[in-house]
């Protein structure tokens, strides 16, 4: 595992996998929300957008986490790992809700500087309704990969169990 994708609905947790992965395999986590985005939630132009994402991706190992429809298939051929996060949408309501409050007028310290957290009607209801519309789309991608590692995981406890085998793993190598 050297370049990982890590997808799934928003509030699922690719965020933190991400961070608490590169803490244990010490390869920089790649927050791509922290790079579309500009100021204001002014989305970076497409063609910008490829040219910063193949940057990300010229490192010899990453762990990036995010969708974007538009370079996502230059990390489906690039990535070695895709980790699927398949939380039920109750899950994902719940926690951008908690995080709303939690960086009330804050950024994320995994979101591009000048962008506050915040939930309007739009992004709500792509989190309400990612796991009928989105998710079959890109569950079928994934499965058509071929020469890759895929994970499936569908709770916080088969997350915990993936980063301590990860970590006995990595410290094994050491």
């Amino acid at each position: 595992m050297k370049k990982i994708m890590i997808l799934g609905c928003p509030g699922a947790g690719k965020s933190t996998l991400a961070k608490r992965l590169s803490g244990i395999l010490h390869i920089p986590a790649i927050h791509l929300d922290a790079h579309f985005w500009q100021p204001g939630w002014i989305e970076m132009p497409r063609e910008k957008w490829q040219a910063k994402h193949e940057g990300l991706m010229a490192g010899d190992s990453w762990i990036m986490d995010g969708h974007y429809s538009t370079t996502i298939g230059n990390r489906f051929v690039n990535a070695d790992t895709v980790i699927y996060l398949e939380f039920p949408t109750i899950v994902c309501l719940y926690r951008i809700i908690k995080r709303r409050f939690q960086y009330h007028g804050e950024t994320r310290p995994d979101m591009a500087s000048g962008c506050p957290e915040k939930i309007d009607w739009e992004f709500f209801s792509y989190v309400a309704t990612f796991n009928r519309q989105k998710a079959p789309i890109l569950k079928e991608r994934i499965a058509s990969l071929s020469g890759k590692k895929i994970m499936v995981l569908k709770n916080r406890r088969q997350i915990e169990a993936f980063l301590k085998q990860t970590n006995r793993f990595a410290t094994s190598k050491e």
